[in-house]
């Protein structure tokens, strides 16, 4: 007997973009953070390590919380979807914000950069945590759940590497746009092209 199939290869190809997108963007923060604020805003080591290891703690608080949430209340527009299309913009903005590299003094600096990355996490937790709950709701079939998420892990991989790629191309061609002779110039923008060029793709997934 053939088994029911609950979901088209549209369903299927759009949640995979989507979390292609949701890769893009989480690595342009994720892998390349703590050398931009080290490195290219020069901040003191110590500070960003206390800033990621405490943002990491309020995550493991933050997290189950938005589990709870999306657990226990459904919207006229659905249970999950509102989440991930209302913090779609704003994960876009923040991302922007962290590379920003505005002209602050220091201390001023500092508290702006934890704003930011913290407001970045907790809005990311609110599209992240019912993203992958979505395949629970996409089907009851436990085998197709399985290929859904799969799939979906797999072009989130593929996404996650593109930044990686921006980053690589940018080395060919902003030297020539922009010049190196001030190292750390150059890197401030260089980072900012690549997040508003990173979010533009993402988000748009």
């Amino acid at each position: 007997m053939e088994n029911k199939t609950y979901l088209g290869k549209k369903e299927l190809w759009m949640f995979a973009l989507g979390a292609g997108g949701q890769g893009m963007i989480y690595a342009m923060m994720s892998s390349y953070i703590s050398d931009y604020y080290v490195n290219v805003l020069q901040l003191p080591l110590i500070f960003v390590l206390l800033l990621m290891l405490l943002a990491r703690v309020w995550d493991a608080i933050n997290d189950p919380l938005m589990g709870i949430i999306v657990d226990r209340r459904t919207t006229k527009r659905g249970k999950m979807k509102p989440y991930i299309l209302f913090a779609g913009i704003p994960i876009a903005v923040l991302t922007v914000l962290m590379y920003l590299s505005p002209d602050l003094p220091k201390k001023q600096l500092m508290i702006y950069t934890a704003i930011v990355y913290v407001a970045w996490g907790m809005i990311y937790t609110m599209a992240d945590v019912p993203f992958w709950s979505l395949p629970n709701v996409l089907t009851p079939d436990a085998a197709e759940r399985g290929s859904v998420i799969s799939l979906g892990r797999t072009i989130n991989g593929v996404g996650s590497a593109i930044p990686e790629v921006l980053f690589f191309a940018a080395g060919f061609i902003l030297p020539g746009i922009l010049g190196v002779s001030d190292g750390i110039a150059y890197n401030k923008t260089k980072y900012l092209v690549i997040a508003v060029a990173t979010v533009l793709i993402g988000t748009v997934l």
